[in-house]
């Protein structure tokens, strides 16, 4: 019987998770990371790892606060309408991106976020609409960090 091939060597990642400290890239570009493993068999092995620190903080929206907004949508808005704004920033000057999840899932395909400003839009009339409310989760990542959700209700209401 022939034996498996060898497995790849195992990808690494080392991740600051901002909250957890500060990383000042002034002071110190890179850091010595010394990391050591051992089967507890033999001697263990030692080495020594230089990462870098490249800055970079994470999008976030505008205001910081908005993690839930609850707004109404007019049940006579046409195709193309945009329905909500949503703003962010990214301190790095990196272009923010937005992707937009619409729930309850039959009407993902009535809205549309515009993934370079964030404005949500309806791609039907809303009195094609079958829901009372819809729920909008919308992300931001700057290609490097996605940020958490930001969850928006929106009621339609009927003229």
């Amino acid at each position: 019987m022939q034996s498996p091939p060898p497995l790849p060597p195992p990808a690494s990642c080392l991740q600051y998770r901002a909250g957890v400290g500060t990383l000042d890239y002034t002071s110190a570009q890179y850091y010595l990371v010394t990391v050591s493993c051992t089967d507890n068999k033999e001697t263990p092995v030692t080495e020594v790892i230089e990462v870098k620190v490249i800055p970079n903080s994470p999008p976030y929206f505008i205001p910081e606060d908005y993690q839930y907004v609850y707004d109404l949508m007019d049940s006579g808005a046409p195709a193309g309408q945009v329905v909500y704004d949503v703003d962010a920033k990214d301190d790095d000057g990196d272009d923010v991106i937005y992707s937009l999840e619409v729930l309850p899932q039959s009407s993902a395909s009535h809205y549309k976020i515009d993934r370079a400003t964030g404005k949500i839009s309806t791609t039907v009339p809303l009195k094609a609409e079958c829901n009372g409310d819809v729920t909008f989760r919308v992300t931001i990542s700057d290609g490097n960090i996605t940020a958490a959700p930001m969850v928006i209700v929106m009621a339609i209401k009927s003229n």
